[in-house]
């Protein structure tokens, strides 16, 4: 995915979106151990040329539905 220096962290979660469907409230970007904070930018992170973000998704969910049995 190409991104630009001084594109902040939202909108490459919005590139995401665009690109995968994965809404941005799922999404936590992780570079050099630190989770990246939308306002900020990659110049912000330091993110060089052809660097690797992580992608972790982040789903929360209702335990009980989980283990309900249905009939």
């Amino acid at each position: 995915m190409e991104v630009k220096p001084f594109d902040t962290i939202q909108n490459v979660k919005s590139a995401i979106y665009n690109m995968e469907g994965i809404p941005h409230s799922w999404q936590r970007l992780i570079y050099g151990n630190k989770q990246l904070e939308d306002s900020h930018t990659l110049a912000d992170y330091d993110v060089h040329h052809e660097s690797n973000i992580y992608l972790v998704f982040y789903v929360l969910t209702d335990l009980n539905t989980l283990n309900e049995k249905k009939c």
